[in-house]
């Protein structure tokens, strides 16, 4: 007589490889998202890049440690990963802040210096700022003078010069080497130098500026602007556009900045905001909307004076008035 058949039992289980995933590359991308966090809200400055791309080798590094590692570590692996990330990162604004007041700048000085125009009809200057104070306005009294520059702070951090004349025109450049440590702490100043720039209103003017993690006032009220282009970082600027001028072509570019823009009165204006995750405040008494992130002034069409503003920022907030 032949046995019963067993009951049937379960399947055997089937094991299916996982595909362990590295942590290097997500980490990575967290670390460049919080920096870049940090600069919108303006606690880092983007001079910091500089200091930080001399690190990538760490990228072979954090390769190695998780191929060496292996999943059975996987923990580990992580802690080690975002410790040497965090030590990387700090170690790269500390140098630049310790580099910066440490003495390695030496002693601060004031000195005060002045461009002719050279029969120069017209001009374009660039301004290429790092930390400190910018302030721009005009130029009284002789018109023969195209910019008189005055700068107060450390002598190696002092803007440096060029200009020539071409057809006509006068190419101006200021540049300065940075100042003030790449980690902006809130309730504290920039660190750097301040530079006040007075420019002739005696011709017409093209205007270039770029700042970084720096406060200050750009008054071209009195100035015969044509273009203006100002990109900006970390910054508190406030901007008064021209008054006598025709038509001005204007751009502000900027990342985490408070921009306050005043457009004097008789003055048409054409706004458009092409910003991400900014505040735009527009005074629409003045300026009524257009549709989708456009305003305009009822007398645009007819001003003998105008502007065409257009803004382009990340995380900051914009004040039209």
């Amino acid at each position: 007589m032949s046995s019963p058949t067993p009951p049937a039992g379960p399947p055997p289980r089937q094991y299916y490889g996982r595909r362990r995933r590295g942590v290097v590359w997500p980490v990575l991308l967290i670390a460049i998202g919080v920096v870049l966090l940090l600069q919108n809200f303006g606690l880092l400055s983007w001079q910091i890049w500089g200091s930080v791309w001399r690190l990538w080798p760490l990228i072979l590094v954090l390769i190695g440690l998780e191929l060496f590692l292996g999943g059975s570590a996987r923990g580990l692996t992580s802690g080690l990963i975002v410790l040497v990330l965090v030590a990387g990162l700090v170690w790269a604004g500390l140098a630049g802040a310790f580099g910066r007041f440490t003495g390695d700048n030496g002693p601060a000085e004031t000195h005060t210096a002045t461009q002719s125009l050279q029969d120069a009809s017209s001009a374009s200057v660039m301004v290429r700022f790092g930390a400190g104070t910018l302030n721009i306005g005009p130029l009284h009294g002789d018109s023969g003078q195209l910019a008189q520059m005055t700068y107060e702070g450390p002598a190696p951090l002092a803007p440096r010069a060029s200009y020539r004349v071409r057809n006509g025109q006068g190419f101006l450049t200021y540049t300065t080497r940075g100042g003030g440590p790449p980690f902006r702490l809130p309730f504290t100043d920039h660190g750097g130098g301040q530079m006040e720039l007075l420019l002739t209103p005696a011709v017409p003017l093209n205007l270039d500026v770029q700042e970084g993690a720096s406060d200050g006032r750009v008054d071209l009220r009195e100035l015969r602007v044509s273009t203006l282009q100002l990109q900006t970082g970390a910054s508190h600027i406030n901007l008064i556009l021209p008054e006598h001028a025709g038509t001005t072509a204007a751009s502000i570019k900027g990342g985490a900045a408070t921009v306050e823009v005043e457009v004097p009165q008789g003055v048409g204006a054409h706004i458009q905001y092409e910003g991400g995750l900014s505040t735009l405040n527009v005074d629409q008494t003045r300026f009524s909307s257009m549709g989708e992130r456009t305003y305009q002034s009822a007398d645009y069409d007819s001003a003998a004076n105008k502007v065409d503003l257009t803004i382009q920022t990340g995380v900051a907030t914009i004040s039209v008035r």
